[in-house]
């Protein structure tokens, strides 16, 4: 279940050159109200286009510096103040030296499915929140949110803190199309990249194929039929590498271990890539015409194979795939 621990909002914008920061005194109040559109904005770190990553070696920023300082602390309402307040300092001279308006910081300490996590979101002003900065308290207040439109959020990162503990790959942060923004978001906050869904996806499959080579484990068109029925059946398409190899080896640390041999760097857990797993669970035919017939494995096993072909100027739609044929078959009966 989604839980805010808490919040804090500071805003850095640039105009005409001119840098204008205002930082918050206090944390920011969340009413019950607000936790739907806080839940939205952190759900962008879900999806599959976000990139993993973990604290560059041998980079020392402040950001970084900042939050090892504050995991080492007590957690106490000041520290997090603390971090925050560092963090916004150090982001000055990067957007002082882009072309990035800036826009409200907001640091959120929340819980969700048994993980704490810390996310730092950039987000540009919009309809959907009224924010205030009050001039008595020195902070900022929330009077209104409403769900969000994630597309304001400019940038993001977000820190799991039981990875960050195994070290694992603890950091995730939202893949925007403005590289400059990008650029100096993963600088601030001094990471080096793992592998973005897609990567992490495609070197899964390298894996997979790698396993179901080995003459010990079930035969291959087997081996495929169980992992697509196995993955298929997954809302989100979420990949655990240990709850794969204990359902299809009997040792949750087989593919990390087949990794390690084959020198592949892979998060223990991640959102499968959404393209590049189409890529490998459909059975399709070759393109004629502009046509493609395709059929996902999850559903009609790997045996086989779809084709369509020109006969005497006649195309023909060929299945061999028993599966699909008895499928369409008791469909027809109907």
């Amino acid at each position: 279940m989604f839980k805010v621990n808490r919040l804090i909002v500071h805003s850095v914008e640039k105009s005409k050159g001119t840098l204008v920061t205002l930082k918050s005194n206090n944390l920011t109040g969340v009413k019950g109200s607000y936790y739907t559109a806080l839940e939205k904005f952190v759900k962008s770190f879900s999806n599959d286009g976000i990139i993993h990553a973990v604290f560059q070696d041998g980079h020392e920023s402040s950001f970084k510096q900042a939050f090892l300082d504050f995991q080492a602390s007590e957690k106490l309402d000041t520290d997090f103040k603390t971090f925050s307040h560092t963090a916004i300092d150090s982001v000055e001279n990067f957007i002082k030296s882009t072309n990035s308006p800036g826009g409200f910081f907001f640091f959120c300490e929340y819980e969700n499915s048994d993980h704490t996590y810390l996310a730092v979101l950039l987000v540009r002003k919009t309809e959907n929140m009224n924010i205030i900065f009050d001039k008595e308290t020195m902070s900022y207040e929330i009077t209104s949110m409403t769900i969000p439109d994630t597309q304001n959020i400019a940038m993001g990162c977000e820190l799991d803190f039981t990875k960050f503990r195994a070290g694992q790959s603890y950091i995730k942060l939202t893949n925007k199309k403005n590289a400059e923004l990008s650029e100096y978001f993963k600088n601030w906050v001094g990471v080096s990249k793992k592998g973005s869904s897609a990567e992490y996806t495609e070197r899964l499959f390298t894996l997979l194929d790698s396993a179901s080579n080995d003459s010990k484990i079930i035969p291959k068109s087997e081996f495929q039929s169980k992992l697509f029925s196995l993955l298929g059946t997954q809302v989100e398409k979420r990949a655990d590498l240990q709850a794969i190899s204990t359902q299809m080896f009997g040792d949750k640390m087989y593919l990390q271990s087949k990794a390690a041999e084959l020198n592949i760097e892979i998060d223990s857990e991640f959102l499968l890539h959404k393209a590049e797993y189409r890529k490998h669970n459909f059975i399709e035919s070759k393109e004629i015409n502009g046509v493609k017939v395709k059929f996902p494995r999850h559903l009609y096993g790997t045996n086989g194979q779809i084709d369509i072909r020109e006969s005497g100027g006649t195309r023909i739609l060929v299945i061999e795939v028993p599966e699909i044929v008895d499928d369409i078959l008791n469909k027809i009966k109907k």
